[in-house]
């Protein structure tokens, strides 16, 4: 792809269901490879599709014309547990918290996956633009039918890309024997 740039598009995950079936779909997003984040890889090769077709979840890929995935992200309806952290102030979690909700169970948009393939590079597609698009797609559907924040869960070399003025998430879980990774909270 050197000195080529190829014209990208999001397109959802049940569009592409719509129009092939099921194997000639698995066989394309075989090809997405994520080195990076093995998670990434396998998420898109295994259980996207089953997320998909249930409802539990929404995958829309950054793709060419002839549909090689450069990026995706999956998003869905997810619960943050703020009842325990200790980065947020009484002002934070009020500001969170929803009427009648324990701490324990806010609903919430979650950002489950999110990666770039290995053939593109971070110049022809930033993980900034994907979380980009991800988030354009939360503000639609919060328009729709409300909400308030949207969670990310991630290791720590990825805190400071959400934490950039540019996204303003928020750090308001860690790790610890329940949870794997680092969560994070913004506003819609």
């Amino acid at each position: 792809m050197a000195g080529e740039q190829k014209e990208l598009t999001l397109e959802p995950l049940g569009a592409w269901l719509g129009y092939a079936k099921d194997p000639i779909i698995e066989q394309i997003l075989a090809k997405f490879l994520c080195a990076k984040n093995k998670e990434v890889e396998e998420f898109l090769h295994e259980p996207a599709i089953e997320f998909e077709r249930s409802s539990s979840a929404r995958t829309y890929l950054i793709a060419t014309e002839d549909k090689e995935i450069a990026g995706y992200f999956t998003i869905s309806i997810g619960f943050a547990d703020i009842s325990q952290s200790k980065n947020l102030s009484k002002k934070d979690k009020d500001t969170l918290k929803m009427s009648k909700c324990p701490d324990h169970r806010i609903p919430c948009f979650l950002i489950g996956q999110l990666g770039r393939s290995d053939s593109f590079s971070h110049e022809e597609l930033p993980g900034s633009q994907i979380l980009e698009k991800a988030l354009a797609v939360l503000v639609e559907v919060k328009n729709q039918i409300g909400g308030k924040f949207v969670i990310v869960e991630c290791e720590d070399p990825l805190i400071p890309m959400y934490q950039s003025a540019a996204f303003g998430f928020r750090l308001f879980n860690t790790p610890n024997k329940k949870r794997k990774y680092n969560q994070l909270y913004r506003a819609l």
